[in-house]
């Protein structure tokens, strides 16, 4: 079943890695970029693919982009149509 979209913050990644059971040797099923923002940085995107998934993920400083919500609908659109029109062989 697909997955929306999830907002993580930076802050709370450690604690996810602690109670999610992670440990040397564990399969790693899906990862997910995270791109903290430091200095005067104030908007990162970042992309991975791995095991044949492709994930975005945008992280911004909410009074420098207060319609970042914008931009992500704007990405998603593009990528489904993408999607769409590019066959995968397999």
């Amino acid at each position: 079943m697909p997955r929306g979209a999830q907002v993580i913050y930076p802050k709370d990644t450690a604690q996810i890695v602690a109670m999610g059971d992670v440990f040397p040797g564990a399969r790693v099923l899906e990862v997910f970029p995270v791109l903290p923002l430091m200095g005067t940085v104030t908007l990162g995107i970042c992309a991975l693919s791995y095991a044949g998934q492709f994930t975005i993920s945008a992280t911004a400083d909410s009074d420098t982009y207060p319609d970042l919500d914008v931009f992500v609908a704007g990405v998603r659109e593009d990528l489904e149509v993408l999607a769409q029109t590019t066959q995968v062989s397999r």
